[in-house]
């Protein structure tokens, strides 16, 4: 629902609710309060992966995709990788030398989300030739992208990134 009309509604809704309130018609107030809020609820339902009723618990499905997408590179930094799943990695994966050297920059580094800055000043690749290496990572699902609090796209290594750098370093 665009902008303009929830706001609309709400305001609609408060007035109405303030009118019953001053006519001192609190059964028909509480009434009209649920369904109000269950409308404007329903309204946006697209945009909740949970609904709940009587407590009214809702969770909205896009803000928990990006964080954990966000969450993604530092929990993936965080975390052991396990023997099982290195070889179906290393085997499935065939990267050049420049997508490694990348790759090892996301992972080797004392932060979990790089800018394309520090990572140009890492690798000495220009700006356009990372651009296109980082998305090859991210289509192979090896690295992550997203927007810092400045708004510009940042980057981490995957867990399936962080398991075959760890391998082509013990198989070197």
């Amino acid at each position: 629902m665009n902008n303009f009309i929830s706001k609309l509604a709400v305001f609609i809704y408060a007035g109405l609710c303030f009118y019953l309130a001053i006519l001192g018609m609190p059964a028909e107030l509480a009434g009209f309060i649920i369904a109000g809020a269950l409308s404007l609820a329903f309204l946006n339902l697209e945009s909740f992966a949970e609904f709940s009723g009587a407590g009214f618990s809702a969770k909205t499905r896009e803000r928990i995709d990006k964080l954990e997408k966000d969450i993604e590179p530092i929990k993936s930094k965080e975390t052991e990788p396990e023997e099982k799943s290195a070889p179906k990695i290393a085997e499935e994966f065939d990267l050049g030398s420049d997508s490694l050297k990348v790759l090892k920059a996301l992972t080797n580094s004392k932060y979990s989300w790089r800018t394309m800055r520090g990572l140009e000043s890492e690798t000495k690749f220009e700006s356009s030739k990372l651009a296109g290496v980082l998305q090859e990572l991210e289509e192979k699902s090896l690295a992550s992208s997203s927007k810092s609090s400045a708004g510009k796209t940042i980057w981490g290594a995957t867990m399936r990134g962080y398991i075959l750098v760890s391998l082509n370093e013990s198989s070197t």
